[in-house]
């Protein structure tokens, strides 16, 4: 099983331990990722210097998936990024 450090170290590709993660994430991967981590890793990552918003606008770019969001500030960041037509599910105003 991996904890957090791991997998932030995964998901953070300048993460100096980043190469070093990498294996252990995608084997924890063919099993199971308890909640927890899961859960720690989001926590980590929301309090992280960058902007996770951006981070997540972005995988949907380069993977060419639609992003929908209820997040205004999200829709307006994600609207700046070429390539990409984000949902905004709330009402205008």
């Amino acid at each position: 099983m991996i904890d957090t450090s791991v997998m932030v170290a995964r998901l953070v590709t300048n993460h100096e331990f980043h190469a070093l993660a990498r294996p252990h994430v995608a084997e924890a991967a063919r099993g199971r990722v308890p909640g927890i981590v899961l859960a720690e890793t989001w926590a980590a990552l929301r309090r992280a210097p960058w902007n996770l918003d951006l981070l997540i606008a972005l995988t949907c770019r380069d993977h060419d998936l639609p992003l929908v969001t209820l997040d205004r500030r999200q829709s307006v960041l994600a609207a700046q990024i070429a390539g990409l037509e984000p949902t905004l599910l709330l009402p205008a105003g």
